[in-house]
């Protein structure tokens, strides 16, 4: 048998993290071969870290003629790598996450979570299959476990036998009578009176975070794009005085985790403003902002993260998402209004021993989350460093609730156009990996086990960003999904 093994790269971070990063991926890349060994042949074209070395992988695949393919993401990395990888090849795939801890140490910090982040990469390119009506299967495992799984035997013993692989898509039939309640209604009208705002597309190959314009005319959403010079003209217009009130604001409402210099806090704050301006003249309940590109980080008027911006929004029930992602941002506005808040968020890493996963962010979000004690903080972003030097992250704890999650995503199957959002019920404890640039916290399901419950999250299209709200909203969500024309798929 053989295998055509896909294991991606994403240098977007090189900066950022140890010069020996790269390497490490490598030999990720090479145990996860090893541990395939025993099940066949294994076609490795190394890591793919950009379209060419994708195309160049595709290329390889075909000619080998292959029997089925891994995909065994190393980190997060643009989806359009494993797209282009798997072109014109109609064979079974097998997307794999190999996680390299069995508890989520305690140490956890920003740069572990880009390091080690081959759940978020999981979803990232299961959620194209999704889109795409692509059959596949997953498994979450210990990369030590990968020779060993009972399960990886039993897909390869199928593909060499013949057999039929089961796929998953769980529409969700509400056991009562779902609740139309007035929460409900106003998240359904919200979309109808205002608009969202787009500052920044897409990260280049994002493709889990895209939507087209005929995904937007199904649910009616009104989109305005920022353009560069928009932003740069209100960013200069801010009044210093406006600035300042909010700079005190921030000093009076947060203690520092680490300290922010002067300069670094008054230009996130003219920034969180000119944000909060945009949103008004546009008429705009919320949004997308895209850190990592020309409007942002690379753009010498401003040239560091929005972070503190979309913090000081979402207090105001204003939500942005980042990346350039406006699927999630709906995920955000309508999870507020019929929750009462609403956290941005990706799943990082899965904590075998304790049967959870790592839910954090970059360091933004609403803390209104935690309506006791949230202990707000602020500390520069190193991580994501701009031409302007570091923005400003924000964290806070979240202590031990019900709580829901949901992702959103648009699909595209048998030429026919429709929404989706993924839920997952579940409770999460009290926040203690604080050396992360952000709010994060541990989620457990209601349902199966962590491993079990993730790979249906991954089966049913989740993308690699998701919205935690409090509570159980399993039915409310029914209401909003039915009112509003999109699929409610549930983690079972």
């Amino acid at each position: 048998m053989k295998i055509g093994l896909i294991t991606v790269y994403f240098g977007l971070f090189d900066e950022a993290l140890p010069p020996t990063f790269r390497q490490e991926r490598n030999d990720l890349n090479k145990k996860i071969e090893d541990g395939l060994s025993v099940y066949g042949q294994i076609v490795n074209p190394g890591l793919i870290d950009n379209e060419k070395s994708a195309l160049n992988a595709n290329q390889l695949f075909i000619e080998e003629n292959l029997n089925v393919l891994v995909y065994a993401p190393t980190m997060a990395a643009p989806p359009i790598y494993f797209q282009k990888s798997i072109n014109n090849l109609n064979i079974p795939i097998m997307c794999i996450s190999p996680q390299e801890f069995l508890v989520t140490p305690e140490d956890y910090d920003t740069d572990a979570g880009t390091e080690h982040s081959t759940l978020v990469g999981l979803t990232m390119g299961t959620n194209i299959l999704v889109r795409e009506g692509i059959d596949f299967n997953v498994n979450i495992l210990h990369v030590d476990d990968i020779p060993s799984s009972k399960e990886l035997k039993s897909f390869f013993d199928s593909i060499k036998t013949n057999k039929a692989i089961p796929s998953k898509d769980i529409e969700y039939k509400s056991v009562i009578e779902p609740k139309q309640s007035s929460k409900v209604i106003k998240a359904v009208d919200t979309f109808n009176k205002y608009s969202l705002i787009a500052i920044g597309d897409p990260i280049d190959g994002y493709l889990d975070v895209e939507m087209t314009n005929e995904d937007a005319d199904i649910l009616n959403l009104e989109i305005k794009r920022i353009t560069k010079k928009e932003l740069n003209d209100t960013f200069r217009s801010i009044n210093p005085k406006e600035t300042q009130n909010l700079m005190n604001d921030i000093y009076d409402n947060f203690t520092q985790s680490r300290k922010v210099d002067n300069d670094t806090m008054e230009r996130s704050c003219r920034l969180s403003l000119t944000i909060k301006e945009l949103t008004e003249v546009h008429n705009a309940i919320g949004g997308t902002i895209n850190c990592h590109g020309d409007l942002f980080r690379w753009n010498d008027e401003i040239g560091i993260t929005g972070c503190l911006g979309v913090s000081c929004l979402a207090d105001e029930g204003k939500l942005f998402s980042c990346t350039g992602d406006i699927p999630t941002s709906i995920a955000l506005i309508s999870a507020k209004i019929i929750s009462g808040s609403a956290l941005y968020c990706e799943c990082y890493t899965i904590d075998f021993e304790n049967d959870t996963i790592l839910i954090a962010n970059g360091g933004e979000g609403d803390s209104s989350i935690n309506f006791n004690e949230p202990n707000l903080r602020i500390l520069p972003e190193d991580h994501y460093m701009g031409s302007n030097g570091p923005g400003v992250a924000v964290q806070f704890n979240i202590n031990e609730m019900d709580a829901t999650l949901i992702s959103i995503t648009p699909t595209y199957i048998n030429k026919k156009r429709e929404w989706r959002i993924i839920l997952a019920e579940g409770r999460v404890l009290d926040s203690k990996h604080h050396n992360m640039e952000g709010p994060n916290t541990m989620f457990k399901f209601n349902t199966r086990s962590a491993v079990e419950s993730f790979q249906d999250w991954a089966s049913l299209g989740a993308t690699h960003h998701a919205v935690l709200m409090p509570g159980h909203q399993k039915e409310e969500f029914k209401a909003f999904t039915d009112l509003i024309d999109i699929k409610l798929k549930v983690v079972q």
